[in-house]
């Protein structure tokens, strides 16, 4: 059985804001990282040279999968808030609404 867990919108934003706040961190972090080990590897020649453009292209790979997690995520944390959880306020505070009016 599927446990259904009840957040509050401003938490999940919050949650969704700090999401984007370290992609924002790791996009400068690979862009840091490309930016200076261009310089190095310029500098350096031969096999230097080569392990270094190795190096910083798989740690480049493995950034922008990370960044791609997170852009996942803020996306479907935002999905939740638009498409279930404020329909779902809507529609209560519409129906109590009704209720009082009765």
């Amino acid at each position: 059985m599927e446990q259904v867990h009840n957040w509050d919108i401003n938490t999940m934003r919050q949650m969704q804001s700090e999401l984007n706040k370290l992609n924002d961190i790791l996009k400068e972090n690979k862009e840091l990282l490309n930016s200076e080990s261009f310089e190095i590897s310029e500098s350096l020649k031969g096999l230097a040279g080569a392990k270094v453009m190795f190096k910083t292209i798989s740690t480049a790979l493995a950034l922008q999968k990370d960044i791609d997690k997170c852009e996942s995520l803020s996306s479907y944390i935002n999905d939740l808030i638009t498409k279930c959880y404020e329909p779902c306020e809507q529609e209560i505070t519409s129906k109590v609404s009704q209720l009082m009016n009765y």
